[in-house]
């Protein structure tokens, strides 16, 4: 019953009937399974709904950063609507550029000029538009194009950052244990909580800091704030390039034990290396 609630949509119904599932049987492994995708589809629709309000509002960046928080495998991250604020921000952000040039702030021109291009579908004019300038800005024969990773809101495989491929150590830290325990699967997390409302102008910095490439920034922004799926991920492939394995292995426990993803199965292994 769970699943044909899920197979729907019905978050709320899908919930209920695995709640109802576990009532009578606690080591129900398929109810639990099906309990956790429920909820994260729960908030998922709830971040949509959102998105949806603040892009028929008339704030597109704010919008594009809370469909940016959708789950990596999402199916809402191929929605039309999603496509609209990856369209709406980028012209947003060459606006804004525009506007910084013309009062001399190259620096943060050459900002929102990031920011178009890190976006995964931008219109191709605006896009091209965008490299022009930032050639123009940086001296004909450099680019910084090659440098900028796209923030993936259609398919959640990258999103500004090294791909999650990469908690492999670095400046000195160990490999995650390919074997070993791994986080109970029967530990049972607590429902989750309505998705908190995003921070336009951190998840701003944020993506700056993804696009310089700067791990200690994005600590320095994260540590101990991190409130959703994106941040935390983000925070763990920090500390795994900072070399601060003790902290990536505490972030990742918690990533295991709130999130079933695609990255869940990796992370519970680097939460258990030693």
């Amino acid at each position: 019953a769970c699943r044909a609630a899920l197979q729907k949509g019905e978050a709320e119904q899908a919930v209920a009937e695995a709640e109802r599932a576990l009532k009578l049987d606690a080591a129900n492994a398929e109810a639990e399974a099906c309990r956790r995708e429920a909820e994260v589809l729960k908030a998922d629709l709830a971040r949509f709904e959102e998105g949806k309000r603040l892009l028929t509002e008339g704030d597109p960046a704010a919008a594009f950063f809370q469909f940016a928080e959708l789950s990596p495998d999402s199916p809402l991250r191929r929605s039309p609507e999603v496509r609209q604020a990856e369209r709406a921000y980028a012209e947003h952000e060459l606006a804004a550029a525009k506007e910084a040039l013309a009062k001399g702030d190259k620096e943060a021109a050459l900002g929102h000029l990031r920011s178009v291009q890190a976006v995964e579908r931008p219109p191709r004019s605006v896009l091209e538009e965008a490299r022009r300038l930032e050639r123009k800005l940086r001296g004909a024969g450099r680019t910084a194009v090659a440098a900028v990773t796209p923030v993936r809101t259609g398919n959640g495989r990258r999103n500004g950052r090294p791909r999650s491929g990469g908690t492999s150590p670095r400046q000195g830290g160990r490999a995650p244990a390919t074997g070993g325990p791994r986080v109970a699967a029967a530990t049972r997390p607590p429902p989750a909580s309505p998705p908190p409302a995003q921070d336009p102008d951190r998840a701003r910095k944020l993506m700056q800091c993804m696009l310089r490439d700067d791990s200690a920034c994005v600590i320095r922004l994260l540590e101990g704030r991190a409130s959703s799926e994106r941040e935390l991920r983000a925070l763990i492939e920090a500390y795994v390039k900072r070399g601060a394995m003790g902290k990536a292995r505490g972030a990742a426990r918690r990533y295991c034990s709130r999130y079933r993803t695609r990255f869940t199965s990796q992370y519970c292994k680097l939460a258990d290396a030693r």
